[in-house]
């Protein structure tokens, strides 16, 4: 396993990350200098870009399109459309709903039509791409009486997840239009993803990562990362082996480390697999958190934001 880092933001945190499918290249948002960074990971030499500053505030999410064409991102009540070729912003839309000013925590492109958000003013809004003067949402889902800190998509059964700061997890039906609340007992949810197999990964305020079913979100597997409340929005995520059906379960933390669990399915066991930490010259408090990690399996490379603008790589991973 070989490490190394670049500083992909000067001065500033790392508050969003997304991979650019089939490429070396990574996109970032900062969130004290609100910018957008494309960076190619290829060579040990990164080579950054800068995108024409249109935020104001942190950049709290990107996400490119399944073309890789164009992506969003979002920070403050702003969603911003980008045509990623070009590097120039296409469209501006705001997430506000009833006069009710939003900070953006998420933001997915669902399709060649429509873009979802939601953040701190408790509602799911979305926008249509079709109509690009319209700024306004056409639609909103209120999720929870509290921050919504994360959102999910799969495509294939077309739902929708939300995880809000007040414990509920809401799934929005966008095929059958219906919409599922639940409340779970272990605090409020900071980080959401839809797996394979069709399991969802929620990171928890307690500390706790639990792997469900999206069904009916009985627990599968958990694992506790900190003994501490968290206060970040740390991310994990359900990783594969490129040449194997071997299942990962990753996490970033607040004490600058990195987790990597082998997952069986079949037993619902996990067990502790990897323990990654950069080796920081100045092990300050901004440097512990890594809030935002990423696994790209083709190249067995991961990758993981800090707070002091460092972004952490290990190649061969797994």
């Amino acid at each position: 396993m070989y490490y190394r880092s670049f500083q992909a933001h000067n001065n500033s945190s790392i508050n969003s990350l997304c991979l650019i499918k089939s490429t070396n290249f990574v996109l970032s948002g900062g969130g004290n200098d609100c910018l957008i960074r494309l960076h190619n990971l290829n060579n040990d030499s990164v080579q950054s870009t800068t995108f024409p500053k249109e935020h104001i505030t942190a950049v709290n999410s990107i996400d490119v399109s399944s073309s890789g064409e164009t992506f969003v991102s979002g920070g403050g009540d702003t969603i911003n459309v980008w045509d990623l070729v070009k590097q120039c912003k296409l469209m501006r839309y705001q997430s506000i709903n009833d006069q009710i000013r939003d900070e953006v925590y998420d933001c997915k492109i669902l399709n060649d039509s429509l873009v979802v958000s939601c953040g701190t003013n408790c509602f799911v809004n979305f926008h249509d791409l079709r109509q690009p003067k319209r700024t306004k949402p056409i639609y909103s889902v209120k999720a929870g009486n509290d921050n919504l800190n994360s959102l999910d998509y799969n495509p294939i059964s077309k739902v929708l997840s939300v995880g809000s700061l007040d414990g509920r997890l809401t799934r929005i039906d966008l095929r059958n239009q219906e919409v599922i609340r639940d409340t779970f007992e272990c605090g409020g949810l900071l980080n959401v993803r839809l797996c394979p197999r069709d399991m969802t990964l929620i990171t928890f305020e307690n500390g706790k990562l639990k792997l469900c079913d999206s069904n009916d979100l009985l627990i599968n597997s958990e694992v506790t990362l900190s003994n501490d409340k968290l206060t970040y929005r740390i991310a994990s995520d359900v990783i594969k082996d490129y040449y194997s059906d071997t299942e990962y379960i990753m996490s970033g933390s607040e004490t600058g480390i990195v987790y990597l669990w082998k997952h069986n399915p079949t037993d619902q066991t996990v067990s502790e697999f990897k323990i990654l930490e950069p080796p920081l010259l100045q092990y300050t408090d901004k440097s512990r958190i890594l809030s935002v990690v990423k696994f790209i399996a083709s190249s067995n490379r991961l990758i993981c934001s800090s707070e002091n603008g460092l972004l952490h790589i290990w190649e061969n991973v797994l």
